[in-house]
């Protein structure tokens, strides 16, 4: 497809900035995610959506902010996480790895958002999903957890089992201006309506032209999305010491060694016979000793 999407965040007015848009794109985080856990159609779609539904809640963090959507479906039965941070770094899972449905049919289970920081959660909101795909459920949720009109967009395409296009928009009308006239008003209806039965790859375009039925399309800024895993060796072995000097000795003698696979990325991080007995070492020394 000559219009791929890639991976981008942009964030935008427009009509009289009486409309504030979020555009999400992230084909080449989704495709990663299909590729590390070798996810089937249907996975690699479902990953998809969650990625862009994340996305598109992350608007508004900064920092060391992070937004993360998880679904526990009973129908079909599976789990999914996926995170998205203020930096535009990407992560996900899917359980088990080709569910019966895609991302576009329907599911039935809770979805949970979280906004969080290093100091811990500042928001969690669950919301019933109800034979629906994630971006009906996730408009729902947008519609019960603010008063703000909004259409939310998402949209995944494959072609040959390769994830071509994960993006989606969220558009929401923000209150007026005291020097507002009706015709102000009427832009920003308009401009929704528009929003909500759009081409995606349209709308890309205009936020490259800056133009959006034929008025100005003021992009703020910009930003790169990439799949980024969080895991690293120092993590696996404070994860290790945190089990305990016990739970340590009995992988030393038991099993001569550790091996901790992310679920994530699946990157495999090996602890030989060596390594287990420096962290012995490290944990047998008082608090505060080198």
């Amino acid at each position: 497809m000559s219009d791929r999407v890639s991976g981008q965040i942009v964030r935008a007015v427009a009509a009289n900035n009486g409309v504030r848009i979020l555009g999400f794109s992230a084909a080449e985080a989704a495709e990663e995610l299909r590729r590390c856990h070798n996810l089937g159609p249907n996975g690699a779609e479902l990953g998809a959506h969650a990625i862009v539904a994340a996305g598109l809640l992350s608007g508004q963090i900064k920092g060391d902010e992070r937004i993360t959507l998880q679904v526990q479906g009973t129908e079909p039965r599976l789990s999914l996480f996926a995170e998205v941070d203020a930096s535009g770094n990407v992560r996900a899972r899917l359980s088990p790895m080709e569910p019966q449905s895609s991302g576009a049919a329907g599911i039935t289970g809770v979805m949970v958002v979280i906004k969080s920081s290093s100091k811990g959660e500042m928001y969690r909101g669950a919301t019933e999903v109800r034979a629906e795909s994630l971006q009906d459920a996730l408009s729902r949720h947008m519609g019960t957890s603010s008063q703000i009109d909004h259409v939310l967009r998402i949209e995944v395409l494959s072609e040959g089992g390769v994830i071509q296009r994960a993006a989606g928009w969220l558009a929401e009308k923000l209150p007026g201006a005291s020097d507002w006239t009706a015709l102000d008003e009427a832009r920003s209806i308009a401009t929704l309506e528009v929003l909500r039965d759009a081409d995606m790859a349209e709308i890309f375009r205009a936020f490259g032209a800056g133009r959006l039925m034929d008025e100005p399309l003021d992009v703020l800024d910009t930003q790169p999305v990439q799949w980024q895993c969080t895991c690293s060796r120092e993590r696996v072995r404070n994860m290790l010491m945190g089990l305990g000097e016990e739970a340590v000795r009995q992988f030393l003698v038991e099993d001569q060694g550790a091996e901790v696979s992310c679920h994530f990325c699946n990157e495999v991080h090996q602890f030989d016979e060596a390594d287990l007995a420096k962290l012995l070492g490290m944990m047998a020394k008082p608090a505060g000793e080198a």
